[in-house]
């Protein structure tokens, strides 16, 4: 078994394709199945089962794949490593598209703006990501937000997978729909949940595919129609300008001011902000900076 072998396989499991693994690592299919087959022949069993229609991974590829990709992880951050003293390298994901994610991550970029080396990142995804890209040590720092119902159910997916879950903030949960919207006929304190049962949902399309429950998947928002975005401006114009409505946390002072917006309290409903990390790798001083920014901005909740 060499790496170049395992670099192979892990790229088939992503694409389950042997040609587009061959196509996205300038290679040969012939050299990528070969290379896959002799890897298989010396485990003792198959990683991939083949099908007319491509490849899938069976259940020990399944175990092979998972921690192929720490091996994968870890050589690239060897190769990558640097004595550099002034390199930053800070990598953070979320499922929690909140305006105070990006503000202290905004921050953290400007104070550091004078060093000589620097490598952050600040992506999005479904919660399953999230703790996956943690788990692989491919981000730093996971931030997640899901309601207390859901509790349970990460405490027992953290554990499993050697990672620490450190409450950040509980936030309340807000209704927001349009000005003149039919629903407030009777009045913004008469809004409820079940009011809006008629009309759309507004979701974000990350979380797509999670199996995990999460803060965009709430079992008490029961409606016939979604709509799933990817980015903040869409679902703010679209709550703006149709009969659809969207729920979240509070939003930031510094969010895009949402004049055609009315925002009901949830009662009863809070949303917990949580970041996460392997517990086995300590935060770094640009992580731990990065925290403390966020939770300033997540103090605007307490005036």
């Amino acid at each position: 078994m060499n790496i170049q072998q395992i670099e192979y396989a892990v790229e088939a499991s992503r694409t389950l394709s042997f040609s587009k693994a061959a196509e996205n690592l300038f290679v040969s299919q012939p050299n990528i199945s070969r290379a896959i087959s002799a890897l298989e022949a010396e485990l003792g069993y198959q990683i991939f089962s083949r099908t007319n229609l491509g490849i899938v991974l069976t259940e020990q590829g399944e175990y092979f794949i998972q921690h192929a990709e720490i091996i994968i992880e870890q050589l690239r951050q060897i190769k990558g490593s640097s004595i550099d003293k002034n390199c930053s390298s800070l990598h953070l994901i979320s499922s929690f598209n909140h305006t105070a994610l990006s503000e202290a991550f905004i921050k953290l970029c400007k104070e550091y703006d004078n060093r000589k080396r620097l490598d952050f990142s600040l992506a999005s995804g479904n919660v399953k990501t999230v703790i996956n890209e943690v788990y692989l040590n491919k981000s730093h720092i996971g931030i997640a937000a899901f309601d207390d119902k859901a509790m349970a159910v990460y405490a027992e997916i953290m554990r499993s997978k050697d990672i620490a879950m450190q409450f950040l903030k509980k936030m309340p949960m807000n209704i927001n729909l349009r000005k003149g919207h039919p629903a407030l006929k009777n009045g913004p304190e008469n809004i409820t949940l079940d009011t809006l049962k008629q009309y759309a949902h507004i979701s974000y399309d990350f979380s797509r595919g999670d199996e995990y429950p999460s803060l965009l998947h709430f079992d008490y928002i029961e409606t016939m129609k979604n709509i799933s975005v990817h980015d903040k401006e869409t679902r703010r114009k679209l709550v703006s300008s149709t009969d659809a409505f969207s729920v979240g946390c509070v939003q930031h002072p510094q969010a895009p001011d949402n004049e055609n917006w009315i925002s009901i309290r949830i009662p009863n409903i809070c949303c917990n902000i949580v970041y996460i990390k392997r517990k086995d790798c300590k935060p770094s001083e640009d992580a731990v900076r990065y925290l403390d920014l966020l939770r300033e901005e997540l103090a605007f909740t307490d005036l």
